[in-house]
């Protein structure tokens, strides 16, 4: 909120916009994102000053609003949690205490009055941190965490040896770039492929 005293006596209530910007009527933008309290007030009085050196200028800022988001499926908290008003799929994923083991990854279901708006493959960010997709959510939102697909594990020449959930249609092509390519001193590449036939071998 902020209060322009002196011949302007103006009162506005603002927001921070998804770009970390405050528009002040008269004034035009000003950057805020990541500031503290003080350094943000700062800022927005040396916006106002350098137009009108004499307006008295008082600023507060409003407590955040809060909603509840609903977990469903493999999630190791699924008790309704009460998150901030701009609360993204990550972050009420983590306060949920993320997927458990058996959780995919890759098509976490954002629910609105039981239509889905969004799937949220956590790869994207993970691995290229592309958050398209983290949409921010709304009051009564479910996140729903579907049974995990089909795993795959890699190791040897590549940039991320690790274990893999892959999508249909996903190939070893498709892996080698989740795993990041493989390693410029690889020089001739083989590779092994092992498959777990009937528990047994």
């Amino acid at each position: 909120t902020l209060l322009l005293g002196g011949a302007v006596n103006k009162k506005y209530d603002l927001l921070v916009d998804s770009a970390g910007r405050i528009d002040i009527p008269g004034f035009g933008p000003v950057f805020v994102g990541g500031m503290t309290f003080d350094e943000m007030s700062v800022r927005v009085i040396s916006k106002i000053t350098q137009k009108t050196a004499k307006v008295p200028v008082d600023i507060s800022m409003n407590p955040r609003n809060t909603i509840t988001v609903f977990f469903r499926g493999e999630v190791n908290s699924l008790v309704p949690h009460t998150v901030g008003a701009f609360a993204t799929v990550t972050e009420a994923m983590r306060l949920a205490g993320g997927a458990k083991e058996t959780g995919s990854l890759r098509k976490i279901q954002v629910r609105r009055k039981g239509i889905t708006v969004a799937v949220f493959d956590l790869y994207e960010l993970l691995l290229k941190g592309v958050k398209l997709r983290d949409i921010t959510l709304m009051d009564e939102d479910e996140i729903i965490v579907p049974p995990r697909g089909p795993v795959i594990g890699i190791t040897g020449s590549v940039e991320r040896p690790a274990i893999y959930e892959l999508k249909e249609n996903e190939n070893l092509e498709t892996l080698i770039v989740l795993a990041g390519g493989v390693l410029p001193e690889a020089g001739d590449l083989r590779m092994q492929i092992k498959r777990v036939a009937g528990n047994e071998r």
